[in-house]
Protein backbone atom coordinates (compact mmCIF):
# COMPACT_ATOMS: atom_id res chain seq x y z
CA UNK A 1 0.00 0.00 0.00
CA UNK A 2 1.70 3.33 -0.97
CA UNK A 3 1.72 5.88 1.68
CA UNK A 4 -0.65 9.13 0.69
CA UNK A 5 -0.06 11.21 3.42
CA UNK A 6 1.00 14.64 2.23
CA UNK A 7 1.63 16.19 6.11
CA UNK A 8 3.28 14.84 9.37
CA UNK A 9 1.28 12.64 11.66
CA UNK A 10 2.28 12.85 15.38
CA UNK A 11 1.49 9.67 17.30
CA UNK A 12 -0.03 11.14 19.98
CA UNK A 13 -1.82 7.78 21.98
CA UNK A 14 -3.40 9.82 24.70
CA UNK A 15 -6.50 8.89 25.75
CA UNK A 16 -9.31 11.32 25.46
CA UNK A 17 -12.95 12.07 25.37
CA UNK A 18 -15.03 12.34 22.17
CA UNK A 19 -18.82 13.09 21.07
CA UNK A 20 -20.01 11.37 18.20
CA UNK A 21 -22.69 13.06 15.64
CA UNK A 22 -25.12 14.79 17.70
CA UNK A 23 -24.84 12.57 20.52
CA UNK A 24 -24.74 13.79 24.03
CA UNK A 25 -22.79 11.61 26.10
CA UNK A 26 -18.48 11.63 25.60
CA UNK A 27 -16.72 8.38 24.84
CA UNK A 28 -13.54 7.82 25.77
CA UNK A 29 -10.94 6.88 22.80
CA UNK A 30 -7.44 7.13 22.46
CA UNK A 31 -5.93 9.54 20.26
CA UNK A 32 -3.66 7.38 18.23
CA UNK A 33 -2.39 10.12 15.96
CA UNK A 34 -2.91 13.53 14.38
CA UNK A 35 -2.26 15.61 11.68
CA UNK A 36 -3.69 18.80 10.14
CA UNK A 37 -5.56 16.62 7.99
CA UNK A 38 -6.97 13.65 10.14
CA UNK A 39 -6.29 11.65 12.98
CA UNK A 40 -6.46 8.04 13.91
CA UNK A 41 -8.98 6.80 17.09
CA UNK A 42 -9.73 3.74 18.78
CA UNK A 43 -12.45 2.81 20.49
CA UNK A 44 -13.77 -0.24 23.07
CA UNK A 45 -17.00 -0.02 21.17
CA UNK A 46 -17.63 0.34 17.52
CA UNK A 47 -18.79 3.47 16.18
CA UNK A 48 -21.98 4.13 13.79
CA UNK A 49 -21.29 2.70 10.23
CA UNK A 50 -20.84 5.82 7.87
CA UNK A 51 -18.67 7.06 5.70
CA UNK A 52 -18.65 10.39 7.16
CA UNK A 53 -18.72 11.48 11.12
CA UNK A 54 -19.33 14.47 12.62
CA UNK A 55 -16.94 14.53 16.24
CA UNK A 56 -15.94 16.97 18.48
CA UNK A 57 -12.82 16.00 19.80
CA UNK A 58 -11.30 17.19 23.29
CA UNK A 59 -7.66 18.11 22.58
CA UNK A 60 -6.84 19.23 26.22
CA UNK A 61 -8.06 21.23 28.77
CA UNK A 62 -10.53 23.94 27.26
CA UNK A 63 -9.26 22.51 23.33
CA UNK A 64 -11.55 20.75 21.49
CA UNK A 65 -11.91 20.37 17.86
CA UNK A 66 -15.37 20.29 15.73
CA UNK A 67 -14.81 18.11 12.72
CA UNK A 68 -16.37 16.07 9.97
CA UNK A 69 -14.57 13.82 8.69
CA UNK A 70 -14.54 11.09 6.42
CA UNK A 71 -13.79 7.28 7.45
CA UNK A 72 -11.17 6.08 5.25
CA UNK A 73 -10.71 2.81 6.67
CA UNK A 74 -11.72 0.57 9.83
CA UNK A 75 -10.34 -2.37 11.45
CA UNK A 76 -10.72 -4.23 14.82
CA UNK A 77 -7.00 -4.44 16.59
CA UNK A 78 -5.82 -5.73 19.89
CA UNK A 79 -9.89 -6.18 20.85
CA UNK A 80 -10.25 -2.30 19.71
CA UNK A 81 -12.04 -0.53 17.23
CA UNK A 82 -9.53 1.40 14.88
CA UNK A 83 -10.96 4.32 12.66
CA UNK A 84 -8.23 6.30 9.83
CA UNK A 85 -10.46 9.43 9.63
CA UNK A 86 -9.62 12.59 7.17
CA UNK A 87 -11.12 15.64 7.73
CA UNK A 88 -13.46 17.43 4.97
CA UNK A 89 -14.37 19.73 7.20
CA UNK A 90 -12.47 21.88 9.81
CA UNK A 91 -12.40 25.52 10.68
CA UNK A 92 -9.25 27.36 10.76
CA UNK A 93 -9.65 28.20 15.01
CA UNK A 94 -9.34 23.87 15.47
CA UNK A 95 -6.74 23.85 13.01
CA UNK A 96 -4.99 26.37 15.30
CA UNK A 97 -6.06 24.04 18.45
CA UNK A 98 -4.48 21.40 16.52
CA UNK A 99 -1.42 23.60 16.23
CA UNK A 100 -1.37 24.58 19.82
CA UNK A 101 -1.68 20.89 20.86
CA UNK A 102 0.95 19.55 19.12
CA UNK A 103 3.32 22.34 20.00
CA UNK A 104 2.68 22.29 23.90
CA UNK A 105 2.79 18.44 23.97
CA UNK A 106 5.11 17.51 21.13
CA UNK A 107 7.36 20.68 21.44
CA UNK A 108 10.95 18.54 20.57
CA UNK A 109 9.28 16.89 17.45
CA UNK A 110 7.87 20.06 16.55
CA UNK A 111 10.82 22.41 16.68
CA UNK A 112 12.80 18.78 14.81
CA UNK A 113 10.35 18.60 11.98
CA UNK A 114 9.69 22.33 11.20
CA UNK A 115 13.58 23.43 11.17
CA UNK A 116 14.71 20.29 9.64
CA UNK A 117 16.35 20.76 6.46
CA UNK A 118 17.08 24.33 7.11
CA UNK A 119 20.94 25.54 7.33
CA UNK A 120 22.06 27.54 10.30
CA UNK A 121 24.45 30.10 9.95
Amino acid sequence: MTEQRTVPRWRVQRQTAVRVENDAAQATCCLEDLSFKGMCLSFADALPLKPVLRLVVSLMDGLEMDVLADVRWSRQENGRYVYGLSFNRIKDQDKDGIYQYLQKNFTEEWRQHWWSGTIHA
